[in-house]
């Protein structure tokens, strides 16, 4: 199962296709309502009913959602370290990566669900740089497991939560290669 390492334990529904991956979003005791908290402006669209969440110019969003029923923080997705972008084209400064005060998204607890589409892997292998412990070599020179770039190293992301009325509100989506 391919998720984001930081979703691994927290995921129901997983469905699988055309390299896109759909998940909703459970607590470690199977809750499914959570507080959305978010770094990041609202940007709108002409097209869409509702804002999307993006970047700031200071630095780049991060999503968590904080069980109702456990208090659990699960890091839905933080564009300083989720993405191809992230793992291989983009650094940021410490201050950039420290300095993003989260804001409690003004909705009330709701169902949450990811879609995530993926281009790396095992055939790309040989086009990444590994250590000699066969870890990956990022760009900033960390370092990760074959397995966990594949699952981090995502080119499109798109967050959703259930309204009160039973539909699935977009709230955040990026293009991430």
């Amino acid at each position: 199962m391919r998720v984001l390492s930081s979703l691994k334990g927290f995921t129901a529904e997983y469905k699988e296709k055309d390299d896109v991956i759909s998940v909703n979003i459970a607590d470690s005791q199977n809750g499914r309502r959570f507080e959305i908290w978010y770094y990041g402006q609202f940007h709108e669209i002409k097209e869409l009913k509702y804002p999307l969440i993006v970047d700031t110019e200071f630095s780049v969003c991060k999503f968590v959602a904080k069980s109702v029923k456990t208090g659990e923080e699960i890091l839905l997705f933080d564009r300083a370290f989720h993405g191809y972008d992230a793992l291989f084209c983009d650094i940021f400064t410490e201050e950039q990566i420290k300095n993003r005060p989260l804001k409690k998204l003004d909705i009330p607890p709701a169902k949450i669900r990811i879609k995530m589409s993926y281009s790396i892997d095992d055939c790309d292998k040989e086009d990444y740089d590994f250590d000699e412990n066969g870890r990956c070599i990022l760009l900033d020179g960390k370092t990760m497991s074959w397995e966990e770039v594949k699952a981090n190293g995502m080119y499109s992301i798109q967050l959703y939560y259930k309204s009160e009325k039973g539909r699935w509100i977009q709230f955040a989506v990026y293009d991430l290669d």
